[in-house]
């Protein structure tokens, strides 16, 4: 097994993960099951592209803040018809820069912080413990997307789905 060497830390939004496809001037929102989430008109000339990132809609976090109901896009998996996924964490977010940068691409993208991780301690202080992050997510910039990944939350949490109600 390959071990990845974490050496970023990023934020944790308390969100849904989605992916977002942008293509001819139509951004569709996906969450992780697949499930449709939204549909919006970009501007003709935003890339295509593929990007990963929180949906700050419908907890209780995400109503009380100034980017409720935006995209907070921490990865690009494809632009332009390239799948980027094996390209390393580096690469792919320096085109995510450049994408969210381009004339036409929505401000309701927005980008995720990164920081080196020897400020992960004085940034679980700041985001967590006085703010109001769910977490911190810790990365390996040479890795590919799903690679190299630990997340670290304040409260451990578990979601159930109910399947059958038997009286």
């Amino acid at each position: 097994a390959v071990r990845w060497e974490l050496d970023v830390v990023e934020p944790k939004y308390d969100g849904r993960w989605v992916t977002v496809r942008i293509a001819g001037g139509v951004a569709t929102a996906y969450s992780r099951t697949g499930r449709h989430q939204f549909t919006r008109q970009v501007a003709a000339e935003c890339p295509d592209a593929v990007l990963a990132g929180e949906y700050l809609f419908g907890t209780t976090w995400s109503k009380n803040r100034e980017d409720a109901g935006c995209v907070r896009v921490f990865d690009c998996l494809e632009m332009g018809g390239c799948d980027l996924r094996d390209d390393s964490l580096r690469v792919r977010r320096d085109r995510l820069a450049a994408l969210l940068g381009s004339q036409g691409c929505p401000d309701w993208l927005k980008l995720v912080g990164q920081w080196p991780i020897d400020q992960a301690a004085g940034l679980w202080r700041e985001l967590v413990e006085e703010g109001n992050f769910e977490g911190i997510v810790f990365k390996s910039s040479s890795a590919p997307f799903g690679d190299g990944w630990a997340r670290i939350k304040k409260t451990c949490t578990v979601d159930y789905v109910c399947m059958d109600v038997s009286k």
